[in-house]
């Protein structure tokens, strides 16, 4: 039981570097002003794989499963997995684009931080700040 539980927090496939792991949203911005009121929610990395997590006020949870790469500063984040009529509404409280892959820049990655953005088809920048959970 022991060693099965442990296998569940490697890094599968190779090190990934410091992008590993569960990191809860701390600040979004758009266009340079933190959006009020962000919704409790999380990005996941593991292996080639990320999980964007909504919880809402009543602990009710939607996972949304995509693909990443990181090379160098640039993340590709691909959401496009998802059938279209599946519910989004995690993607939405995170301001990112629905059955799309987004190209975002990463200015900060450490065992502690990450923050990263994006310009989307309006050219409004949105930032985000991530905090590690595990």
């Amino acid at each position: 039981m022991l060693v099965s539980t442990l296998m569940g927090c490697t890094q599968n496939d190779g090190y990934i570097g410091d992008i590993f792991g569960s990191w809860v949203v701390v600040d979004i911005q758009r266009d340079g002003s933190s959006i009020p009121d962000i919704k409790q929610s999380t990005l996941s990395f593991q292996n080639s794989i990320v999980f964007a997590v909504y919880a809402d006020e009543n602990h009710s949870a939607w996972r949304e499963a995509g693909t990443f790469t990181l090379v160098g500063d640039k993340l590709t984040l691909d959401f496009t997995h998802t059938p279209p009529e599946a519910d989004h509404r995690n993607l939405d409280w995170l301001y990112l684009p629905v059955q799309a892959v987004t190209d975002c820049c990463v200015t900060t990655l450490n065992s502690s931080k990450f923050e990263f953005y994006y310009i989307d088809k309006e050219g409004v920048k949105y930032s985000y700040k991530f905090r590690r959970t595990w």
